[in-house]
């Protein structure tokens, strides 16, 4: 299922996400999301419940769901937020501040790699 909010694309899939944050090593998972796994597919599977929701409600095509409809969309909103807030700070921590065996070169890579999904998430 992917999801679109504002410019922001999220595939659901039962997996550890990074929504666009690569290690600064190809083919390596990034540490922040295996030490937060079960927390993170948590929040994933409380936001997808969202979404299938709200699908719900659109089908149903009742003028009474109207508002519903509205609030479901902006928790869903505000809980996809939430996620890409804490998935962009646990990258800046592991790999941007302070990335033990990280060189600078490699810091820096990391931080381009937030820069970058920061600036198609706020567009």
């Amino acid at each position: 299922m992917t999801v679109a909010f504002s410019g922001f694309f999220l595939t659901l899939k039962m997996q550890v996400y990074t929504l666009g944050l690569s290690s600064s090593q190809p083919g390596k998972v990034p540490l922040h999301t295996i030490h937060n796994k079960k927390k993170l597919l948590n929040r994933i599977r409380r936001i997808k419940g969202q979404i299938e929701g709200l699908e719900r409600l659109l089908e149903r095509e009742k003028d009474e769901d109207f508002s519903v409809i509205l609030q479901t969309v902006a928790s869903a909103r505000g809980a996809l937020n939430g996620l890409m807030s804490e998935l962009i700070e646990g990258h800046l921590r592991e790999h941007v501040l302070s990335g033990p065996g990280n060189s600078l070169l490699e810091r820096e890579r990391a931080l381009d790699d937030v820069l970058a999904v920061l600036k198609t998430y706020l567009k």
